[in-house]
């Protein structure tokens, strides 16, 4: 298991402001780099890992390959010290913006053994990107994707859900691009309306909807499924809440919801067990499943969401029965963790 030690470089090398963001809202950061304490935090992060779990350095938050290139190399260097003075196996990974990749700024990379990389692609569509004020457009992001993954580092694609002028249509189109494209990792996240933000200025002139949570949940299940399907290692659904990311604080709108990921999970979990229940044509009240108790959470879903949806649609009853079988049977249907997604 990768587990991670992050640093937050809000907004630094971001040349524009895209209209849904505001990094020291999302990231609780205002202040410069304070390399001191970075390379503390970072030592109590990693100190917290278990040796047998691979432990990651993440430079987040801004765009790490455009700021200034002395700033990058500090930064870096910092990174490859702590390797050598905590003695064990750390991966270094960074975000940044498609433009910021280029071949010289692939040669710092390989340098100083940069693991991954992480674009903030957010779409693939280019009336999309123009209207969110991304400041790059598709082909920019081929580009670099191409450089990064010719350089033999990990590359991971982060996509955005109910970004402005945004349908269905074009989100599935940027899912096809996405792989064909065969990144290694990928985040998705739903579109929040954030304080201090353009798109809340949109937003309140009534000029931006906001994306409903229930619709964010299904298109973010399709594009879940669609990525694993297709050998992308889905490693995060939705911002995770922090002191400023909740209703009460700064999301003025938008499917936040502070299990979001979870939500998106159960949904493809209910979706399976429905076909089935269509498939086999059950008419009883109630339906036995047996599971391994660690799925019973993905099958009831969150606050019995599942379970409540099969009560109020077909007038039926889940009950669970335990199993030490590592499988899930419905009505003699087994399917596994990983095949809930076919």
């Amino acid at each position: 298991m990768k587990k991670t030690a992050s640093v937050f470089i809000p907004h630094y090398g971001c040349p524009n402001d895209c209209v849904f963001c505001n990094q020291v809202k999302i990231s609780g950061k205002t202040t410069n780099l304070d390399y001191i304490a970075i390379k503390k935090d970072i030592i109590r992060d990693i100190s917290t890992i278990d040796e047998k779990d691979t432990a990651e350095i993440a430079f987040f938050g801004g765009s790490f390959t455009a700021i200034e290139g002395e700033v990058q190399e500090i930064c870096l260097s910092l990174a490859n010290n702590l390797r050598k003075k905590l003695n064990r196996d750390i991966k270094i990974k960074l975000s940044t913006r498609p433009d910021a990749i280029d071949e010289k700024i692939i040669d710092r990379l390989l340098k100083y053994k940069v693991d991954t990389v992480e674009l903030g692609v957010q779409s693939l569509d280019d009336e999309v990107l123009f209207f969110s004020n991304r400041g790059h457009n598709s082909e920019q992001v081929f580009k670099a994707s191409q450089l990064i993954k010719q350089a033999n580092i990990s590359l991971g694609l982060q996509i955005m859900i109910g970004l402005p002028n945004d349908t269905k249509e074009k989100l599935y189109n940027t899912i096809e691009k996405v792989i064909s494209i065969k990144p290694d990792i990928a985040r998705i996240y739903p579109v929040l309306v954030i304080k201090d933000t353009q798109l809340e200025h949109m937003y309140r002139q009534g000029i931006y909807k906001a994306i409903e949570l229930d619709e964010a949940i299904d298109l973010s299940a399709y594009m879940y499924k669609k990525f694993e399907n297709s050998g992308i290692n889905v490693i995060r659904i939705g911002l995770q809440a922090t002191d400023n990311i909740n209703f009460d604080k700064d999301v003025v709108a938008g499917p936040f919801h502070s299990a979001f990921g979870e939500l998106v999970l159960n949904k493809i979990y209910r979706d399976k067990i429905e076909q089935i229940l269509l498939e086999e044509n059950f008419a009883q009240k109630t339906v036995v499943i047996r599971s391994h108790k660690k799925y019973i959470s993905k099958i009831l879903g969150n606050k019995k969401r599942n379970y409540n949806y099969f009560k109020d649609k077909y007038g039926i009853s889940i009950k669970i029965e335990t199993s030490q079988d590592d499988i899930i049977d419905i009505m003699g249907r087994r399917f596994s963790d990983k095949s809930v997604l076919q």
